[in-house]
């Protein structure tokens, strides 16, 4: 068992993806958590070996995702309750989002800079 309590979590306050507060984001641990508030915009990005899941908590984004080998792209909207998974290789950025929103994000393995790719 692992305990993290709440002082000993990261708290990033972003320009484009708001509040960040980063529960577990560790190269020994098998996932990262990041929970994120009043999301607007982010860098669009995808990851080489990284699964990531998108967890509407409440309000809603509209996140634009490509397949980078296909060319597929789409736009969806995630509305509270909803959950979109991201494979390796689908690139992916929130353009958009409501005024009040809050969003878990779980990455597997843990978030690496080394793993992102951006345009």
């Amino acid at each position: 068992m692992k305990l993290i309590k709440k002082e000993k979590q990261n708290t990033i306050q972003s320009d484009t993806c708001g509040i960040l507060l980063e529960a577990i984001n560790r190269k020994d641990f098998p996932f990262g958590v990041v929970l994120s508030e009043d999301l607007k915009s982010t860098e669009a990005h995808y990851h080489k070996k990284a699964k990531k899941c998108y967890w509407m908590l409440e309000g809603w984004v509209d996140v634009v995702v490509e397949n980078v080998k296909t060319g597929e792209r789409k736009t969806i909207r995630l509305n509270e309750g909803d959950l979109v998974t991201f494979e390796p290789y689908e690139k992916h950025n929130v353009i958009k989002g409501s005024k009040k929103n809050k969003m878990v994000t779980i990455t597997s393995p843990a978030w690496h800079i080394e793993d992102v790719v951006k345009d």
